[in-house]
Parts: C-alpha cells; structure tokens; sequence
C-alpha cells in the first residue's frame, strides 16, 4: 500500500531504476489517490522515479490533482512508453483524456472499471485542462 514501496525503493536508493511502478491505496472510493498523500519526502522520491516504462495507478482521484497534475506526473511523460493502467480513475471525461494526453509516448493504455456511469456534474468547459506552455504566453509587444 502507498507509500511504503515508495519509501523502501527510496532508502535503498533504487527510484531511478525502477521501469515498472504500481501505485496501490486501498478499495474504496475514499481512498482515492490524491494530492494529500504526498508530503515532502514522498512527492521528492516520487519525482526521482525517472525511467518508469510502465504505470499502474489504482483509484487516481485526477480532479484533485488539477490544475497542478503536471506537479506530480510531468515527470513521466518522456519515459512512460510501455503502458498506463488506471483503476477506476475519478474525474470527468475531459480530465481522464487530458491525464492521458501528458504521455506522449504511450503504446498500450488500460482503463480498467467495474461500470463506467455517466456524471451529470460533468462541466462543459474545464479551463483547468488548457495548456500552459511558456511559449504560448505573450506580451503586447509580441
């Protein structure tokens, strides 16, 4: 369960080289993996999992972690190539396709649910899933 792989991979000094990476929080919806299980220590051996190929997340509560999703998994989007597993992801279907689009290099993707239902709060017009890329800011004088 997170984070203890986490933290004894990290100890051992072995994050950079790990190629297959499971993250697991329990069977409920009230265990969503959400920005409030990382703290300092964790979110920085987090960010040292550098050449992860493959990612399994179960129940990734993708609503919490925006708009700073790029925070906490920017930094598998060059290496994540192999697959991308998400158990019963939280969010709308924008967020689940947005979270999608940060690996670029996928080849193989898993959606994994029991019943995938429809949410009626769903918003139109999520302006959390806009890039922002230093590059697409300009001044008047551009």
């Amino acid at each position: 369960m997170w984070p203890r792989p986490l933290l004894e991979l990290g100890t051992l000094g072995l994050l950079p080289l790990v190629k297959k990476f499971q993250v697991n929080v329990g069977f409920y919806d009230i265990d969503m993996f959400s920005p409030e299980r990382f703290n300092w220590r964790t979110l920085r051996q987090f960010s040292a999992l550098t050449n992860v190929r493959e990612l399994v997340i179960d129940y990734l509560g993708i609503s919490s972690f925006m708009p700073n999703i790029r925070r906490y998994f920017g930094h598998f989007s060059p290496t994540i190539r192999s697959s991308l597993a998400l158990r019963k992801p939280k969010g709308s279907r924008q967020q689940v396709i947005f979270i999608i689009g940060l690996f670029r290099h996928l080849e193989d993707l898993k959606l994994l649910y029991d019943v995938i239902y429809p949410q009626e709060d769903e918003p139109v017009d999520d302006w959390s899933l806009l890039p922002s890329h230093p590059s697409s800011h300009h001044s008047v004088g551009d």
